[in-house]
């Protein structure tokens, strides 16, 4: 038997899902303030509750960006470790597990790259 030196790979997945959890409520949040911007703000409306909820619309737009770069990061670690572990299983792969995470950034890699390594991961297992 053969002991294999696997990452675990539970709380990186864990990890990923409570980002994308969290980037949901927040953009149903900015929903909620479009709602009720166009249902109770008057164009020109310069109160000091109308400032306030531009100020508070503009602090979740900003935590938004920075979950969704959370999300991001959250995703390529949960998806190199996968990889890592599939080639610590099977051999004879196109990519490296380094190649996992910068081909998220390389112009026109993008778009296949990471297909076909997720197609690795699924279709060879085991």
């Amino acid at each position: 038997m053969v002991d294999y030196m696997l990452r675990t790979n539970q709380k990186p997945g864990k990890n990923a899902i409570f980002m994308i959890w969290l980037l949901t409520l927040l953009y149903a949040t900015t929903v909620f303030f479009e709602w009720f911007e166009y249902l109770y703000i008057d164009e020109y409306d310069e109160s000091l509750g109308t400032a306030v909820f531009y100020l508070l619309w503009v602090l979740f737009a900003f935590l938004a960006i920075i979950a969704m770069i959370l999300s991001v990061v959250t995703f390529i670690m949960w998806f190199r470790s996968a990889y890592f572990n599939l080639h610590q299983k099977v051999a004879g792969f196109s990519y490296t597990d380094g190649w996992v995470a910068f081909s998220w950034f390389l112009l026109l890699a993008d778009l296949f790259v990471p297909y076909a390594i997720l197609r690795d991961l699924y279709t060879k297992p085991n």
